[in-house]
Order: structure tokens, then sequence, then C-alpha cells
């Protein structure tokens, strides 16, 4: 579990562990009355919740480094604890403002973002951020086309995993890669795996309507695709060569496009069965390729590419005012907010 110690403005959490079964409260705001029982498989949390504030509970398995349970309604007053956690050392409960402020598909995301899994519940500042990534972008009418979108740049590794879009196709790692925190995956010498096949999962996604793009924030030439599902035959990609930016969309046939640089937001799009564009940022290189069919394999982000993402995604065909809008709210809005803008 991630060693984090959630504070409520200056106040932190007391040096003294309380035992379980104790009924003493712990960070503040006060949370009174709260007793610990075991129940089968686990134990029950039982407090008297504050007027005004969820609770938020925390647990450890060895009184030092907390992992959040979960942040409940101001009506809920017991928790039962179950599965793999039976042997729970301590409990920290604390009262928190209400998440009424916050768009609900942006609480939803610091729930998973806190939960027992990965422990990386946002502090306030990251939460606004958020906050105000998903209450601008879904005002944009991109939002609403993506299938599955990857904040890579994170305050977390589980974090930077997780699809925003559902609670499918969080990201795997075929290997043990590089992260830095609020910059993204390195993807050397492996690549990220999204478990999304365009054949399989689509919803946006279509043989004459679809975009994948990255943001990539270094300079490294490859023989891969930047994301794809590969670089020959039937397939969807974007990539850089020698100088070249590559881009197929549900077909072999692609645009090429030349630029020395490619710490970009790099998107391929198709609109239609005749024609598809690449879009390095906002400029964009449109040609005639026709579709061919919509490629059945899982989308990999960095396969033979290595980079530095911060940002990936995949759904319906974006259009040029799509395209605009995306990048001014994920990168010039959520990547430049955290310093991942180049």
């Amino acid at each position: 579990m991630t060693a984090i110690k959630p504070t409520v403005g200056n106040v932190v959490k007391s040096a003294v562990y309380p035992a379980i079964g104790s009924s003493s409260s712990y960070w503040t705001p006060l949370i009174t009355n709260v007793v610990i029982t075991p129940i089968a498989g686990g134990n029950r949390i039982t407090f008297t919740p504050l007027t005004g504030y969820q609770t938020e509970i925390w647990y450890s398995l060895d009184g030092a480094a907390y992992a959040m349970l979960g942040r409940y309604a101001e009506s809920v007053n017991s928790v039962d604890h179950t599965g793999l956690y039976a042997n729970i050392v301590d409990y920290q409960l604390r009262g928190v403002l209400d998440d009424a402020s916050y768009d609900s598909d942006a609480v939803a995301l610091f729930n998973r973002m806190g939960g027992a899994t990965l422990g990386e519940y946002p502090d306030d500042t990251r939460k606004g951020v958020l906050n105000t990534l998903f209450t601008t972008g879904k005002t944009k009418a991109f939002w609403s086309k993506l299938d599955a979108a990857w904040l890579i740049a994170a305050h977390g590794a589980g974090s930077a995993k997780l699809n925003i879009i559902s609670t499918s196709f969080s990201l795997t790692l075929s290997e043990a890669l590089t992260f830095e925190v609020d910059r993204g995956y390195s993807t050397v010498p492996g690549y990220i795996i999204t478990g999304y096949n365009p054949t399989l999962h689509a919803d946006n996604y279509s043989i004459n309507s679809a975009s994948l793009g990255v943001y990539c924030r270094t300079n490294t030439s490859g023989t891969g695709a930047m994301i794809g599902t590969g670089t020959a035959g039937n397939t969807s990609y974007v990539m850089w060569l020698s100088n070249n930016g590559y881009a197929a969309i549900n077909g072999s046939a692609y645009v090429t496009t030349p630029t020395l640089n490619v710490q970009k937001l790099i998107v391929g799009r198709r609109l239609s069965n005749t024609t598809m564009a690449m879009f390095l940022n906002k400029v964009k290189d449109e040609e005639a390729k026709a579709s061919a069919a919509i490629p059945n394999a899982v989308v990999n982000i960095g396969l033979n590419s290595d980079n530095q993402f911060a940002f990936a995604f995949i759904g319906g065909g974006m259009d040029d005012t799509d395209i605009s809008d995306m990048y001014d709210v994920i990168v010039d809005g959520y990547l430049a907010s955290i310093g991942a803008k180049i």
C-alpha cells in the first residue's frame, strides 16, 4: 500500500494508533463513537457521522502505510470491510466536506484512484484539476465520442492506468516500465496494453468514423506504433519514423506527414470511407485513403516506440473542432496544469 497520511488543512494524523475495538476518534474533523467489531471475513466499522460531512475510512496492515477504504455519504453510519482485509491493524476516520461541488464522474474517478487496490486518493489540488477536466471536457462534443481515454501523466502509477471514461480497459504493462509522476510511462523496453480491441469493444469507433491518438513527451523515432493495433496489413495506428509521421485508420493505406518533432498531440482520424487525416496538435494533413475493415487486434501504446506518453485515447471520428477542443482541454488544460505539456 502507498504510504500516505491524509490531511485536513494543517491537521495530520496523530502519532497514536488506537487498537481495534477502540471507540476513540482519529483524524479531524472528529468522527465520534467509532467502534470496530470483528465479523466473518473482516470488520464492521460503526461511527457517528458529522452533519454536512462525508466520512472517509482509511486502513493499514502495518500501522504506517494507509490506503483509503472509501468515502461515504453523511447518512452512512456503518461499513463492513470484508474480503482480503480481515487482518487490519488500524483504521482511521475523518470527516471531509461533501463532494457535491464536484462533477459526479470526477468523484467516481477519485474513489477509483483511492480504492483499496491503488491507495492513491487525490489531494484537493489534484481533485480541482481533475474536476475542471471533467466539467470542461463534458461540454465539448469530443468527450461523448471517446470509447476510452487515459491520463497517463498522473499523480500515481496506478491512477495513470485508469480509463477515465469507464471502469473497463485499465492499462497493463508488458513488463516493468518507468513511471514518472505527472509525466507518464516510458515504453522502454516494453509497451502498454490497453485491452481494447476495436472489433470486439467499439462503442463510438466504427469503420468510417474512428480516431486514436497520444500525447508524446519525447522525440524518439521508432518502427512501431505510438498507439495502434500494429503497422502492417489492415490496421489503425499513428507512428513517427525517420522524420515522418504516419497514420492509418481501418486499412493499410496511410497518411504521411513530415515532422522533425512529435512532442505533441498526435491523432489519426477517419470521417468517411474515402479520406483520413493525421493531426499534429491542431495542424491537419488530410489525404484520400480508403477504409477496408476494422482491425481485430488489441490496441497497444508504445510497441517498438520508445517514448514517454502522457495521454492516450480511442473513439469515434473526431472532426476538426473536436481535435481543437481536445487539445485545449487535455493539453492546454490538464497536462499544462500538472507540468506535463512540452
